[in-house]
């Protein structure tokens, strides 16, 4: 969930987060949750940016009661610089968990890890994007899209820039991961061999700042347990179970 209006920010039953004014705003984009799309004026922050500022900004949070997705997206709402961090929560995680918090002066890093530790959760990092995933899931994320970069490699080299080549990406509400994989393939020029395969969900409406195709995939299919293979020649994929991922 996105809220982009900062003047709601004074409801007293909202978590008290103060910070520098070098610190980021914060995209929340919510699996299977109700979310509002962020203006897509506001410019993302990516590469070297995005490492310095969730190092260098600092943040005071005092936080008890509330939700872990009204948390996060009060963490988006107040931060004061114009840029946008994607932060995706896995659609196996519960976001109605309650969060008890309260840190002072440090970095968004440290608090994002603070949060996610409390929930048994993990952060792992695809291209642009801080994925928080289940605890005992994020670390096959980060190797999962590893082993499909090597993948691509063996491609004729034009299949190869098409599907590492760095785009935007967005859904509207209530879209469901088969359409999301469906536009995010048809615009590659990709076929998908078992579509079938993908079970059915309704997401929130999402923007996601550009990023590879591969990793595009590896985002949709992750939180249910699914990869890809794809075809020698680069023009179709077949979904696989994770396990399988690796062949």
């Amino acid at each position: 969930m996105f809220i982009p209006q900062p003047a709601t920010v004074e409801s007293p039953d909202l978590p008290r987060f103060s910070g520098r004014r070098a610190t980021i705003t914060v995209l929340l984009l919510l699996s299977s949750v109700a979310a509002e799309a962020a203006p897509r004026q506001t410019p993302w922050l990516t590469g070297r940016a995005l490492e310095h500022q969730l190092s260098n900004s600092r943040m005071t949070v005092h936080q008890s009661g509330q939700t872990l997705r009204r948390v996060l997206t009060n963490l988006s709402l107040r931060a004061a610089a114009p840029h946008r961090i994607a932060l995706f929560l896995d659609r196996r995680v519960d976001p109605d968990q309650i969060v008890e918090l309260k840190v002072k002066d440090v970095s968004l890093a440290e608090l994002l890890n603070q949060l996610t530790t409390q929930h048994a959760l993990k952060i792992a990092r695809l291209g642009p994007v801080i994925y928080l995933a289940p605890g005992d899931k994020a670390d096959r994320l980060a190797q999962l899209a590893l082993e499909q970069r090597r993948e691509l490699r063996k491609l004729p080299a034009a299949r190869h820039r098409e599907l590492v080549r760095e785009k935007p990406a967005r859904w509207d509400d209530l879209a469901t991961p088969g359409e999301i994989l469906h536009k995010i393939t048809t615009e590659a020029k990709l076929t998908i061999e078992n579509p079938e395969t993908l079970p059915h969900d309704l997401w929130p409406a999402a923007e996601l700042p550009p990023m590879a195709v591969a990793d595009q995939l590896t985002l949709v299919l992750f939180g249910f347990e699914l990869s890809y293979g794809i075809a020698s020649d680069g023009s179709s994929v077949r979904i696989v179970p994770i396990e399988r991922g690796k062949e």
